[in-house]
């Protein structure tokens, strides 16, 4: 009776370990859309900023303006890397616990889902940090994307 309460409080830390993971990966891949959407409204003002070189526009604001949209876009890749990093991090975090609670009882190796008992802990960190790899790249792709822009914004001023 004992064991089986045990397994109950193991099954019930399993389900509470799980439903964490699942919310940091929610949370995550809101912050990452959310950044995304940002990004997409961003560019489209850049686009629009140094396409529309119409005589109501003075040469000041048709250069600075996109370059003050390239610095937002600069900015906020930077800022969105903290949140995504320290969200990865938490679900590492939470994905140790969910390891030790496996490595500790045999009896729940049959609720270890997604890889083989003879599998190394490696190969789950492998699995983990490819499923993350597209949160931790955008940050990078759009911040070369937006210092590429200003670049593009003062050569065609120059030119």
């Amino acid at each position: 009776m004992i064991e089986k309460d045990l397994q109950e409080d193991k099954l019930k830390k399993l389900e509470f370990y799980r439903s964490e993971i699942q919310h940091e990966y929610t949370l995550l891949y809101s912050r990452v859309g959310t950044y995304v959407t940002s990004q997409s409204f961003l560019t489209i003002a850049f686009a629009s900023a140094v396409v529309n070189r119409s005589a109501g526009w003075s040469d000041f604001f048709s250069l600075w303006f996109p370059i003050l949209l390239s610095l937002i876009g600069i900015v906020t890749s930077i800022a969105v890397r903290g949140g995504v990093n320290g969200a990865i991090q938490t679900i590492a975090l939470w994905h140790i616990k969910q390891e030790k609670l496996f490595e500790n009882d045999p009896w729940m190796s049959d609720y270890h889902v997604g890889s083989q008992p003879a599998q190394s802990s490696k190969s789950a960190d492998a699995k983990h940090g490819r499923i993350l790899e597209f949160a931790q790249i955008m940050p990078y792709v759009f911040l070369v994307a937006w210092i590429l822009f200003a670049f593009l914004d003062i050569y065609l001023h120059i030119k």
